[in-house]
């Protein structure tokens, strides 16, 4: 019945990947032994986490507690002996093998050591504690583009923040997922993306002003309260990160200027003498009436 209403809706779905040559276009989705395939141009971003959530039960497993809390939304925190974790969301196209297989391959080639949850039939989460070894996203790119060689795929990991493991862990999964999909929508061909490449693309949908307290602290996190380096890292924006220029509008020296400036850096992880940190820093920083 489900599965006969989202034909009704998106009359243009397939019902197989060898009805196309380009499955990755499509979200698919399995329930009771049958699959079906829907254009991701026809789908907003609420409704692929939508349709996501209404089919990840199909493929979850019961044994797991992450799962259950993350994705049947219990009130138990899994027990675990990491302090802080973070979500590495990833989905794959083209995929013709089991998941034991991908998790044997990736485990592999891969130096982290995750829990996989499977969301559903091509999309889930790596949970990842927080310790000395932790891969970057310039790490995690090759590993990606490794799998994708070995396993003939494409693939799509989303890099997540470090979070303390108590019960707001879900919304950051949620909210996470969110940002997921709408790197993969905008970034279709990227192996790696992460919240900064984001939220320049979430301003554009309107949707930056709803729930902005959550991208101010998972980008500025303590630095958004202090006022006088946030003045400073607008200021040295809008001077096209002329250092001469912004130390001559504020009254500071060159070195002062260059101690808030690699503060700001150091504690957020924006580096903001690049376009790409410095353009979501920026729009945060309009946003709050900075």
């Amino acid at each position: 019945m489900l599965l006969e209403k989202l034909k009704q809706k998106y009359p243009d779905c397939l019902e197989s990947r060898a009805q196309t040559q380009l499955p990755e276009k499509y979200l698919w989705i399995e329930y009771n032994g049958e699959h079906l395939g829907i254009l991701r141009q026809d789908l907003s971003t609420q409704e692929i986490s939508l349709i996501e959530a209404l089919f990840s039960d199909e493929t979850l497993d019961d044994k797991s507690e992450w799962g259950n809390f993350l994705l049947r939304n219990s009130t138990s925190l899994p027990l675990t002996n990491w302090k802080h974790v973070r979500f590495i969301h990833f989905r794959i196209t083209q995929a013709e093998f089991s998941r034991s297989d991908f998790e044997e391959a990736f485990l592999a080639v891969s130096p982290l050591e995750a829990i996989i949850i499977w969301e559903n039939s091509e999309a889930g989460v790596l949970i990842e504690g927080l310790n000395n070894e932790n891969a970057d996203k310039a790490e995690l790119t090759p590993i990606v583009r490794t799998l994708e060689s070995d396993l003939y795929v494409h693939l799509h990991f989303y890099l997540g923040y470090f979070h303390e493991v108590n019960n707001e862990l879900r919304h950051h999964y949620q909210m996470e997922k969110t940002c997921f999909n709408a790197a993969v929508s905008h970034f279709p061909d990227t192996a790696v993306s992460d919240l900064p490449m984001v939220i320049p693309y979430i301003f554009l949908d309107g949707r930056l002003t709803d729930k902005i307290d959550w991208y101010t602290d998972e980008l500025l996190g303590e630095m958004k309260d202090n006022d006088e380096v946030i003045h400073t890292v607008k200021t040295y924006i809008e001077t096209s990160s002329n250092a001469s220029l912004t130390a001559k509008k504020l009254y500071i020296h060159r070195n002062s200027l260059q101690y808030r400036i690699d503060r700001f850096i150091e504690k957020t992880g924006l580096d903001i003498r690049t376009f790409h940190h410095a353009l979501p820093a920026y729009l945060l920083l309009l946003k709050l009436g900075k």
